[in-house]
């Protein structure tokens, strides 16, 4: 579950980084990329173990839902400081900040709320909060980019291209499925 948690977050964040559009070339560093499902996968499984412990509690949801938006904060802050682009990236880092309750927030009350998970409804309406977790998390830190366009800025000839980027989501989301 932790596994899929984690891939699936990067995945999304991937995702919605491939559909971003500053009309001008973007690229990833690869080793940026990697660290982040890394950091994906570890703070879940962290997290997903805080949960488990004995007694179902609001201090487990608190903590793995704290644990979770660190989580997937550390793995946005980090893919995002692979992005290459044509360009400046600069960064409100209030909008950075404001991203983190947010998403801590909406992932304590997934844990909060659904407290028997054995119900298909329960399992739904807790995977939908979380999904909402990731995406409000993700989009505040996005609010805090702004792409100043430099067309004399090369690219990294090591960095990952758009296509070569998809291709790898697609197969760690393969891979979950």
């Amino acid at each position: 579950g932790a596994a899929a948690f984690g891939c699936g977050t990067w995945a999304a964040h991937f995702i919605s980084m491939l559909g971003f559009n500053p009309h001008m070339p973007l690229a990833y560093d690869l080793r940026a990329t990697l660290l982040s499902i890394v950091v994906a996968v570890a703070g879940s499984t962290l997290g997903l173990n805080l949960l488990l412990t004995p007694g179902r509690n609001w201090r487990g949801a608190l903590a793995t839902g704290l644990t979770l938006a660190a989580t997937v904060g550390a793995m946005h802050f980090i893919g995002m400081s692979g992005v290459h682009a044509g360009g400046m990236l600069h960064y409100d880092y209030s909008y950075g900040l404001a991203s983190l309750p947010v998403g801590a927030v909406i992932f304590v009350i997934a844990y909060w709320a659904v407290p028997n998970l054995e119900r298909f409804r329960q399992r739904t309406i807790g995977g939908l909060l979380l999904a909402c977790g990731i995406l409000a998390l993700h989009f505040t830190a996005m609010a805090a980019v702004t792409v100043e366009p430099d067309m004399n800025m090369p690219l990294p000839a090591n960095a990952l291209q758009n296509q070569s980027m998809a291709l790898g989501v697609a197969a760690v989301t393969l891979i979950i499925l």
